[in-house]
């Protein structure tokens, strides 16, 4: 019980920073299912409005040609959407989060599903926990690739693993996809790897946001049920 209240306080700080204003509607991608109810409770006391949940078996604006379609996560179907509505199709997006994420679409639209790699950020604090001799060091992007001391060996190590591994894998997927498929970044650290793979045509660190926008917008479009509802779906 007292973990559940200092939860709901640290979650009700957290939101009070976003200004959720009084009768204004919200949107949500959650992949923590365990707080679902608390982040509702939350949002209604504050809008008055019960907000929606992004839900990937019931939601029909983006096919997904998968074998457990469940499974998506809902930051997923936001970023596919965003990336077919604002840049075409066919599209590889590459989310640089907790975890790297490549999701694919296909030139009718599909999203096909893609890869999940340990993130940027995962990896290099993998590496201090497991190696007792390396220490916790600052992202940072290196001047050359030898590193010339153990803090700036690891900076290199993480940033040129990272860039030629995505570059590698992107060149495989748009040899299945077509070479006029477009690749968008987006993440925390779309702008620190981006910036420096030429496969990668457009950087958008909001693309998640834009796609709840998105889907949030076509909901009140089409007039679906759920515009104070608690899935989004269309049907």
């Amino acid at each position: 019980e007292i973990r559940t209240v200092c939860e709901e306080e640290t979650l009700k700080r957290e939101i009070a920073h976003l200004r959720v204003k009084r009768g204004i509607p919200s949107i949500v991608s959650s992949v923590v299912v365990a707080i679902d109810s608390l982040l509702s409770k939350i949002l209604v006391e504050l809008s008055g409005k019960e907000p929606v949940f992004v839900d990937p078996k019931k939601q029909d604006l983006i096919p997904l040609a998968v074998d457990s379609p469940e499974e998506v996560g809902q930051d997923r179907i936001a970023n596919a959407i965003a990336a077919k509505e604002i840049y075409g199709t066919p599209a590889i997006v590459v989310d640089f989060g907790t975890a790297t994420t490549f999701d694919c679409l296909s030139k009718k639209g599909e999203y096909l599903g893609g890869l999940i790699a340990p993130g940027v950020t995962t990896s290099l604090l993998n590496l201090s926990d497991k190696a007792a001799k390396l220490p916790v060091i600052e992202l940072k992007k290196p001047e050359t690739v030898i590193g010339k001391s153990t803090v700036k060996a690891m900076q290199a190590g993480i940033y040129f693993s990272t860039l030629y591994g995505i570059q590698g894998i992107l060149r495989r997927l748009k040899e299945e996809l077509g070479e006029e498929t477009i690749v968008v970044a987006t993440g925390g650290l779309a702008e620190f790897i981006g910036r420096d793979c030429p496969l990668i045509k457009a950087i958008n660190p909001d693309l998640t946001l834009e796609g709840l926008r998105i889907i949030y917008e076509k909901l009140l479009i089409i007039g679906s049920d759920y515009r104070s509802g608690r899935t989004c779906q269309t049907n």
